[in-house]
């Protein structure tokens, strides 16, 4: 009969060494690390058919329809066909649309004028920031919590005055050198000292940093925008949440499966003793309980609590950033859980470090437990 492990057995056997304890809790976080995002994959599809989920992915979806919706309709928002217009490109159609309209139409290649966002026009039909700041603002101006409007305003931000007879109307002298760079791609055409390269560039780049700076207006100072901004960081805070208590059921299962139910069926072991030859003991030197074992496991949940940082950076990438600040305990944020948690590991290796010659961890003291090695040297 094959004879249990008692007292008599591994009592006296040599405790783990330090070494063989930090080899052990790299080996447990990484399987437990596999295990969890086992059984996440598997969990997730589940609650996402939940109605919980559904709602609150609903009310973001619709959220984020209306924001978007918002800056289609104060024309800061292009499409080219089913995807965002580019910025670099708006800004092209932008000053095509500026030479164009000083110039009546009258270009020297009007094939090369041709696009959804070309207007010969701008004097009259004020298009993406003339019509925001024209148009938009003066009809929302309630709504508005700044006084920023008009086109003398934009014109100020826009700058370059010395090319415009009257923003947004370029000088013919301007607009026709600007021709012969789109139409026949002249580039030795220069105004007053200055090369068409250059003033094209300007007129550009002065277009897309005031296209960012009317996003930033309209997002920070139009009311029901900042009410849609704020129902959507609540919507999807929500849905982190919910995600992330998946991730902690699943840690928790991991660390009951690993801890608990892997050593019951192993003579108290889990993998890295399997695999370092050690054996885990009662404090008194017989076996190990289950209860001992269950003290273990929620040891081990809080030990290891730190790898739901890395499951979460596997599982959302560059978005990991925002689960992590997400707040969980009123004010307590994610990330500062997961800091406190790194403090029980830490304290474990300054036991092991100055317990000795029993080299036990905070795990070991709490649960009245040890690790021993199986083979003596």
């Amino acid at each position: 009969m094959k004879q249990p492990v008692l007292d008599s057995v591994y009592q006296f056997n040599p405790a783990f060494s330090v070494s063989k304890r930090i080899v052990a809790y790299l080996i447990d976080s990484l399987c437990l690390l596999l295990l969890s995002l086992l059984l996440f994959l598997c969990l997730d599809p589940l609650f996402s058919r939940s109605g919980l989920v559904e709602a609150t992915e609903g009310r973001i979806a619709s959220y984020s329809s209306q924001i978007e919706r918002t800056f289609v309709d104060a024309s800061l928002l292009q499409y080219e066909g089913e995807a965002v217009e580019d910025d670099a490109k708006v800004g092209e159609d932008f000053v095509y649309s500026l030479v164009l309209t000083a110039l009546d139409g009258e270009v020297g290649d009007l094939s090369q004028y041709e696009g959804e966002y070309i207007y010969s026009d701008l004097d009259e039909n004020p298009q993406s920031i003339l019509y925001y700041y024209s148009v938009y603002k003066v009809e929302h101006a309630v709504d508005f919590d700044s006084s920023s409007f008009g086109l003398s305003y934009l014109a100020e931000r826009f700058g370059h005055a010395e090319w415009f007879v009257e923003f947004p109307l370029l000088k013919k002298e301007v607009a026709t050198v600007l021709d012969g760079l789109i139409s026949n791609h002249d580039s030795k055409g220069e105004y007053e000292g200055q090369g068409v390269n250059a003033i094209y560039s300007s007129l550009h780049s002065s277009f897309v940093s005031c296209l960012q700076e009317a996003r930033e207006d309209l997002t920070e100072h139009y009311a029901p925008l900042v009410e849609l901004y704020s129902l959507f960081e609540e919507g999807r805070a929500s849905l982190v949440r919910i995600k992330i208590g998946e991730l902690v059921l699943a840690f928790g299962l991991s660390c009951l499966v690993y801890f608990l139910l892997l050593p019951l069926l192993c003579q108290g072991r889990t993998l890295s003793l399997l695999l370092l030859s050690g054996f885990c003991l009662s404090g008194a030197g017989i076996k190990v309980r289950w209860y001992q074992l269950l003290g273990r496991a929620a040891f081990g949940f809080f030990s290891c609590f730190a790898n739901l940082a890395l499951l979460i950076l596997l599982l959302y990438g560059q978005y990991a950033a925002y689960f992590l600040q997400v707040r969980l305990l009123g004010p307590i944020q994610f990330y500062v859980i997961d800091i406190f948690a790194l403090l029980i590991p830490l304290c474990s290796l300054l036991l092991l470090l100055f317990d000795k010659p029993k080299r036990r961890s905070l795990t070991d003291i709490c649960t009245y437990t040890t690790i021993k090695e199986k083979e003596v040297n």
